[in-house]
């Protein structure tokens, strides 16, 4: 692990514990994503900041399906075929060409098993 924090060496031992049993149930997870995870989970409770209420018209739904299914080892192919959708549909939603049903959302971040779906589909506000 790369010390970029100086934190004790007693807590430096005991997440690269952590990461050995989490890559011993998920062998594809790389240690950076595993960092990531972990400190995107630990601090969401202390993050204030409160999303806007916008309308409609105001967001557009993006994506980082790319991520997601790279975290999963997975090609796009094999995660359109896996949940029913052609190669070219789902590029075009990773584009953001098409918008995804929410039943489609979930079943992407499903096949490439991310756990947060907030993650991978999120709302930003559209500028004119």
């Amino acid at each position: 692990m790369e010390k970029v924090l100086d934190l004790p060496l007693e807590l430096i031992q005991l997440l690269n514990e952590i990461y050995k049993k989490s890559k011993e149930l998920n062998p594809k997870l790389t240690e950076k994503q595993f960092f990531i995870n972990l400190f995107n989970e630990g601090l969401e409770p202390y993050l204030s900041i409160k999303p806007s209420p916008y309308l409609k018209d105001e967001v557009k739904l993006c994506n980082d399906i790319k991520l997601a299914v790279r975290y999963s080892g997975k090609t796009q192919t094999q995660v359109a075929k896996e949940i029913g959708i052609d190669r070219t549909y789902l590029q075009k939603i990773i584009s953001g060409k098409n918008e995804p049903s929410v039943t489609l959302a979930l079943l992407i971040v499903r096949a490439c098993g991310y756990p947060k779906f907030e993650d991978i589909f999120y709302l930003e506000p559209i500028r004119d």
